[in-house]
């Protein structure tokens, strides 16, 4: 979400949602796509069994259900909810990005880092420079170089430190 240009958000992202729904009996149709997309979670009722009702050709209802992995995800009411949900990550973010300049106009250079689980890179605009880095691994790494202030901290980030599957800006 922090790199440069349009942040696009696909419909169930900002939730976590998956979107592996597998179905061969559909594989050549031209709808084959629609099997991916399920319905929205906005409720958190796993036992509800929400389905698109999507009806192709006049012929045929596909009744398209969550997979096993969205039918556990917490929805759109208990994620508001939860501090560290998804959507509330999503919701910060894109509001961080679409009042900063940095995160709107700034150049991008990546940096090099010691963990290939780790992406660094900076922004920088009209003086001012942010460093970012993204943690995608559940081990702890270690980050240098960076000054100035945490202007972002997801997951426990530090300066120094970013746990599992955290982020930092630094600026």
């Amino acid at each position: 979400l922090m790199l440069p240009g349009c942040t696009w958000i696909y419909y169930g992202d900002e939730l976590g949602m998956s979107g592996n729904f597998a179905n061969n009996e559909n594989a050549g149709s031209p709808h084959a796509d629609r099997w991916y997309r399920q319905p929205f979670k906005w409720g958190n009722d796993a036992s509800t069994n929400y389905t698109t009702g999507f009806s192709f050709s006049g012929d045929k209802t596909y009744s398209i259900e969550w997979d096993s992995y969205n039918k556990t995800l917490k929805g759109v009411s208990a994620q508001k909810t939860d501090a560290n949900s998804i959507l509330n990550v999503y919701a910060s973010l894109t509001a961080l990005k679409s009042t900063d300049e940095v995160l709107l106009k700034g150049d991008y250079q990546s940096l090099s880092v010691s963990s290939i689980d780790v992406m660094a890179y900076k922004r920088s605009y009209n003086g001012k420079t942010y460093y970012i880095y993204h943690n995608f691994s559940s081990k702890t790494a270690s980050i240098s170089g960076a000054s100035g202030n945490v202007v972002y901290s997801l997951n426990g980030a530090t300066k120094t430190s970013l746990p599992g599957y955290s982020s930092i800006i630094i600026g």
